[in-house]
């Protein structure tokens, strides 16, 4: 809710009530200054004119002033040498949303320049000075409209306490473009509303009950051309149309309701739908579906392959049996590991024990083994020879 209300004051928060539009014009290229003088203070602006192309400025100001005041200098685009003296214009406003006001003259260096001002409200402010507030685009989404002075109705083409009954333009009989529309207010503020009737809003030049009489008329509504009536089923079901302005009313014939009379009321006959394909078309979508169909299933398969043989080659080598290197023997001697008794030195052992045994001697052979050798001779020296050596030179 707090959004919603900070989304309804915006606009009042970013720009003033009344909206002063002006239009400059300048036969040469040249740089203006714009000075304006309101009752908010002085505003100056810059712009660069063109020859022959229009330039928009738009004003805003908080409060509607009779007068608008404001002074105009031109300099060279190029150089800002002054081309003329500053020039003061004032334009006076008797009401809101008059015609535009034309001023063209010529400067003293021969520059042609021509300023149309208009003055009107801002967006949803309305009345004489625009001092009442309507959102439009809330009220839109509720059907209903602001008018001109900022009251809330209902939008054009529908009635009621909450806008939801189509309006029939046959009850008001408008002329000249007329619109058919309720007068009923909305205002939340009163207890009890007005008794809600239908009034014609004449379009532009036009007034009387019945938009009969030319003249002015204050809601200034122009219903555009062609009617609504022209728009292509713009009623269904053999309906009557009947124009209103942008709207239409729908006349439905027995047996459909609806705001264009799409809604049956029969339930003897259903609907049948008919769905119609050409072979082409069907054949075409077919084919490609299977294409892709075939296509992804290629490529799964490529990818399980490729996985599963990777799978059983990391299988193949975990199973094959590497050599298991045997531990290093030890002994609890401390003797040298290049020592070690081992089997085969015990078989060679029992061996040689055995041929020992088999190769004793027998009888008298103890004597000839226990027989003490003869005594060594003594040997005798030898003298040594001196060794001479010679040099050869």
């Amino acid at each position: 809710m707090r959004c919603l209300l900070l989304l309804t004051l915006l606009p009042q928060l970013i720009s003033g009530k009344v909206e002063v539009s002006q239009t400059f014009i300048s036969s040469e290229r040249v740089s203006m200054r714009f000075e304006i003088v309101t009752n908010d203070g002085n505003s100056t602006r810059n712009f660069n004119l063109f020859p022959g192309a229009s330039r928009t400025s738009m004003i805003h100001q908080n409060v509607f002033d009779t007068a608008f005041n404001y002074s105009i200098q031109l300099f060279q685009p190029f150089t800002k040498q002054p081309l003329s003296d500053r020039i003061y214009r004032q334009v006076h406003f008797t009401s809101i949303n008059q015609p535009w006001f034309n001023d063209t003259f010529t400067t003293g260096s021969g520059i042609v320049l021509s300023i149309s001002t208009k003055i009107g409200c801002s967006p949803n402010y309305h009345g004489s000075q625009c001092e009442a507030f309507c959102d439009a685009h809330l009220a839109k989404a509720a059907r209903k409209r602001c008018d001109v002075m900022g009251r809330l109705r209902c939008d054009i083409g529908w009635m009621g306490p909450h806008c939801g009954q189509a309006v029939d333009p046959r009850k008001c009989s408008c002329q000249n473009n007329g619109v058919c529309a309720s007068s009923l207010i909305h205002n939340p503020e009163l207890k009890a509303n007005s008794t809600e009737q239908l009034i014609c809003e004449c379009a532009n030049g036009y007034t009387g009950s019945r938009c009969e009489i030319p003249g002015f008329t204050q809601f200034q509504f122009t219903a555009p051309r062609p009617d609504a009536c022209s728009v292509k089923d713009a009623c269904l079901n053999g309906a009557q149309c009947f124009p209103n302005g942008p709207k239409v009313f729908c006349a439905c014939s027995v047996g459909f309701i609806g705001e264009f009379c799409e809604i049956s009321l029969t339930t003897t006959s259903t609907p049948s739908i008919e769905i119609t394909a050409t072979t082409s078309d069907y054949s075409m979508t077919i084919y490609s579906i299977v294409g892709i169909f075939i296509g992804v299933c290629i490529i799964i398969g490529c990818c399980k392959y490729k996985w599963t043989a990777r799978r059983e080659h990391a299988l193949a080598r975990g199973l094959v049996p590497e050599p298991y290197p045997m531990p290093e023997a030890k002994s609890m001697l401390l003797v040298d590991p290049k020592k070690v008794f081992t089997i085969e030195d015990s078989v060679k052992k029992v061996d040689e024990e055995e041929i020992r045994y088999t190769s004793a001697p027998r009888n008298n052979e103890y004597a000839v083994i226990q027989k003490q050798p003869p005594p060594p001779v003594p040997s005798v020296p030898v003298p040594s020879v001196p060794v001479t050596y010679s040099a050869y030179v």
